[in-house]
C-alpha cells in the first residue's frame, strides 16, 4: 500500500481492533469516505517485513463482526465484489445460485 501522509494521519486510521484480516480495507473504505481514490494495479510488485500471510481457512469473529457492522450498507451493494463469487465464504468460491455459467456439455 502506497500513500501521502496525511491519509494515515488523519482520524480513522489503522483501527487496532481489525489485526489480521480486514485493516487494509477498513483503511481504504476510511480514505475513500474522506474523497481519496483507492487505485489497484495488477502490476505491482509488493513485499512486507513482517513476513507472508498465513492462509487460513477460518477468521476471528469478532473482527468480521466488526467489520460486517461498520461497512453493512456498503458490503451489501459492494459495486468492486463480483457478483458471482459467495459472499460468505473467505476463498471466494464461485456462488452455484447466483453464477450465470453455460452448462457444460
Amino acid at each position: 500500500m502506497a500513500t501521502c501522509r496525511e491519509v494515515p494521519e488523519a482520524p480513522g486510521r489503522f483501527d487496532e481492533r481489525l489485526p489480521i484480516d480486514y485493516n487494509d480495507v477498513d483503511f481504504c473504505l476510511k480514505a475513500m469516505e474522506r474523497g481519496y481514490r483507492v487505485v489497484y494495479t495488477p502490476y505491482a510488485e509488493l513485499c512486507t517485513l513482517k513476513g507472508a500471510s498465513i492462509p487460513r481457512a477460518t477468521q476471528n469473529p469478532r473482527e468480521v463482526a466488526l467489520f460486517r457492522e461498520r461497512w453493512a450498507p456498503y458490503l451489501q451493494y459492494d459495486p468492486h465484489y463480483n457478483p458471482n463469487l459467495m459472499r460468505h465464504s473467505v476463498d471466494f468460491s464461485i456462488d452455484p445460485e447466483v453464477a450465470n455459467w453455460p452448462a457444460s456439455g
